[in-house]
């Protein structure tokens, strides 16, 4: 608010001026909360985004200096920022901007803090961050920029070089008066030695070697003499400061060394739409193992959200970084999930699918359930995401929830396939889970309602009766006997029903009677089945005739070759009543060959595609399309 926003306050009678002043800083203080909690979203979603960071320090240093606490703020958003993104090999931006807010506030110590720390993260301008400690120690005094224990340790170890090598400072004239004879007393130095000395260190004649008025030549000597000692003790302090970080930056040399090739192959960090090239995605994943391997854990989760701002659209990426998680850190595994599927994977239900998997490992069924919920409501013609959410149901032990989940399927299915389907599920499920074979009829009936010309459905029907120990005799028959009745079946379905209600009543059935009028039943169908099919074969050839040109041969105009092949379909024709006579005759004979079973019983369900053996449903066939 500004000066017309107070006035405006102050005219429309609903504020005074200073109530009006108070409500533009009220406004002001608004928008800056609202402006931190956009930051504070924008780092929880992309923690490793250094220019973001940077951007969010600097809105908090322009806006709330003037509180309290102010440089705590700072320093602390600062920490958070490292400890984020610090150990991005492209960060050395945000140190070098720490560095220069210490500085700013003259904590040297603080600076010396965070170069040891940044000697040890490899980054791009490693070389860059050891040239400027280097000079932070040459330009400051030691006493400043090193920590208590540390200045002390190294001043302990500058005095005891110093008492093991000889002294190098200038002896005092004064020494012997200090604690030694003096001269002329015994043991001193005679007073021609004394003046031996000084006139080693007289000055020329005619030069007046006296010091400035008031200062004793005495107390000059001493401070020479201190200032030297001073000079030595913070040379040698600071080149065992430097010597110290030195062996760090070696290490981390090799490190960024070892990196260096993976970097330099990262040509796209930030992320985009497109498609990554096969080489980027090489790149990464070999990046990604050789961090797994080298057992870092912070720079291998650094990578990995590195990876996944480029790779965010690959599932493979995501999965690489869950399954990771789950040894090294598997709290936070669902997080990662719940950024997967929810942000970036929403179209993709694989991560679904796994998330879903891992809640239910886990014990958490609702949560299972919900997550495969959401997947069918973000991708309604998912199959397998509807199929996993009714069998966590049924692990579950929530048996009629499953059956409420099979009927809605049934109901809403989009076309008679589908439906067909589900029935066949829930008949399944009714039988075998809940033992209730009466209602699993009762679905496939309803099913052969709606999808008449499905012979997988009797085929089921079947099965039910034929499933019970002895077998069902009367509900077997009376399902053949409902496919057979059936007038939406291809003559040859029936034909195949007739056989296996034949080849069943021969292997179960306890009336021979019975047995006979079905034989001679199917004996009438493959008759009338035959002859459709010569039939059938006969025209067929005469089309084909019709529409062949006739040829010239020599001049003359030749058959028809469709003469020749009637007359060999004749010839076959007769053979044929042949081979049926000698088989009437043999069956007269053999009784075995009066049913003329061409397939056992157990390959009959093949024949429609029922309860195939788990491992041959095809991965792409399995899961129908709505």
């Amino acid at each position: 608010c500004g000066d017309r926003s107070q006035r405006l306050y102050a005219l429309s009678g609903m504020l005074s001026a200073p109530e009006a002043t108070g409500a533009c800083l009220n406004v002001r203080a608004f928008r800056s909360v609202f402006r931190l909690q956009t930051f504070e979203r924008g780092v929880a979603a992309i923690p490793l985004s250094v220019d973001l960071w940077i951007h969010y320090i600097n809105f908090v240093k322009t806006h709330f200096k003037d509180e309290d606490h102010y440089y705590l703020k700072v320093k602390n958003l600062f920490e958070r920022a490292i400890e984020s993104s610090g150990q991005d090999f492209r960060s050395d931006r945000l140190w070098d901007m720490f560095v220069t807010w210490e500085l700013e506030n003259k904590n040297l110590k603080e600076v010396t803090a965070i170069y040891e720390r940044v000697l040890q993260v490899p980054t791009q301008l490693y070389g860059h961050h050891f040239e400027k400690f280097q000079e932070h120690v040459k330009t400051h005094p030691p006493k400043e920029l090193l920590s208590t224990d540390e200045f002390l340790q190294l001043r302990q170890q500058y005095l005891e070089s110093m008492r093991k090598a000889p002294s190098t400072l200038p002896s005092s004239p004064l020494a012997g008066a200090a604690g030694g004879a003096g001269p002329g007393e015994e043991g001193g130095p005679s007073q021609m030695e004394i003046d031996e000395e000084e006139g080693a260190d007289a000055p020329p004649p005619g030069v007046d070697d006296a010091g400035p008025p008031g200062v004793d030549d005495d107390t000059v000597e001493k401070e020479d003499s201190r200032a030297l000692k001073n000079d030595n003790e913070a040379k040698y302090i600071r080149d065992k400061v430097v010597e110290k970080r030195r062996v760090l930056f070696k290490a981390n040399e090799e490190e960024v060394g070892r990196r260096w090739a993976f970097e330099e192959g990262i040509k796209r960090p930030y992320f985009h739409v497109k498609p990554l090239e096969r080489l980027q995605l090489k790149n990464w994943r070999e990046y990604l193992d050789f961090e797994v391997r080298n057992g870092n854990h912070t720079r291998t989760v650094i990578l990995f959200e590195r990876c996944l701002i480029a790779c965010a659209l690959y599932e493979d990426m995501w999965m690489k970084y869950i399954k990771y998680l789950d040894t090294a850190e598997p709290e936070k595994v669902k997080e990662v999930f719940q950024r997967a599927c929810t942000i970036h994977l929403v179209r993709k239900p694989s991560a679904s699918l796994a998330w879903a998997a891992y809640e239910e490992k886990h014990g958490r069924f609702e949560e299972a359930s919900a997550i495969l919920a959401g997947t069918e409501e973000r991708i309604p013609d998912l199959l397998e995401a509807t199929l996993r959410r009714i069998n966590v149901e049924r692990r579950c032990g929530n048996l009629d929830k499953v059956e409420e989940l099979y009927r809605a399927c049934i109901a809403k299915a989009a076309n008679a396939p589908m439906s067909t389907y589900f029935a066949s599920k829930l008949s399944r499920f009714l039988s075998k889970v809940r033992n209730n074979t009466e209602a699993a009829k009762k679905v496939l009936k309803e099913a052969m309602e709606r999808d008449p010309t499905c012979g997988r459905l009797y085929m089921q029907l079947v099965d039910i009766g034929f499933e019970r120990t002895p077998p069902d005799e009367a509900a077997v028959v009376e399902a053949f006997d409902l496919a057979l009745a059936s007038s939406d079946l291809s003559p040859g379905d029936k034909l195949t029903f007739l056989q296996r209600k034949l080849e069943f009543l021969e292997d179960f059935g306890a009336d021979v009677n019975k047995i006979q009028e079905v034989f001679e039943e199917y004996s009438k169908m493959v008759k009338v089945q035959a002859s459709a099919s010569k039939k059938r074969s006969a025209e067929e050839e005469t089309e084909t005739a019709d529409k062949k040109p006739k040829i010239e041969v020599n001049g003359a105009e030749s058959v028809p070759s469709a003469v020749n092949s009637a007359a060999a379909a004749a010839a076959a024709a007769a053979a044929a009543q042949a081979v049926a006579a000698a088989t009437a005759s043999t069956a007269a004979v053999d009784p075995a060959a009066q049913y003329n079973y061409a397939q056992q019983w157990g390959n009959y369900q093949q024949a429609y595609g029922y309860q195939q053996p788990w491992s041959a449903y095809p991965a792409g066939s399995y899961y129908p399309t709505h």
